[in-house]
């Protein structure tokens, strides 16, 4: 699954680079200006930070965590390693941690948006130190109760310490992607550079 997911990004990586060739030239330049308009809109002002624009981080962590999970989950199950409730029961408590993870984020960015004082901090350095300063406290503490406590539960905080530190990585440098893509033309390009780049970035977790 994860290998046909890496083939189906490294073609649209290709497609979108090969697309200044299979267009015309005035087809491209018009594709170009108006995905460029679209992403050069400033969404990351404190002013004007909103709860939607954690969609992108968000989904993100999710599609990593859950192609993480799917993988793990097959590979045991057709491995017969553990019972199927067990290894059901693991998926369960990892997909939980991730879901509390992006949630504890949402609310970090809805926290921000109702109370006064935490208004006047930059809303991604913000998320971005919440999602690291749980991930190291939450991974200390894993440290502490490994053996202690089941292995479900163990999963769980995994899943929530990657979770909310995956989180805290994307939305501190969701600045940096816009900025890459927009600061001059030849969008498609660099879009397709940069989905190659994550792909071989996939290929070293699921591979």
């Amino acid at each position: 699954m994860g290998s046909k997911a890496i083939i189906i990004a490294d073609l649209a990586a290709g497609l979108l680079i090969g697309m200044q060739f299979l267009l015309t030239q005035e087809k491209y330049k018009s594709w170009d200006e108006k995905l460029l308009k679209k992403l050069q809109v400033n969404i990351f002002d404190s002013d004007s930070f909103r709860i939607k624009t954690m969609l992108i981080p968000g989904s993100l962590t999710a599609v990593i965590m859950l192609g993480i999970i799917i993988q793990g989950t097959i590979v045991d199950l057709t491995e017969g390693a553990l019972n199927v409730g067990h290894i059901l029961l693991s998926a369960i408590s990892l997909t939980g941690g991730m879901i509390i993870a992006i949630g504890i984020i949402f609310l970090v960015v809805w926290i921000k948006n109702r109370v006064r004082r935490f208004r006047k901090f930059n809303p991604m350095v913000m998320v971005y130190l919440v999602g690291m300063v749980l991930g190291i406290a939450f991974l200390s503490v894993l440290m502490v109760v490994v053996g202690r406590v089941s292995t479900h539960i163990i999963a769980l905080i995994v899943a929530f310490t990657v979770g909310v530190m995956l989180m805290g990585v994307w939305a501190g440098g969701m600045r940096y992607i816009q900025q890459y893509l927009t600061f001059t033309n030849g969008l498609l390009i660099r879009l397709g550079i940069l989905i190659f780049v994550s792909s071989k970035f996939l290929q070293l977790i699921y591979m």
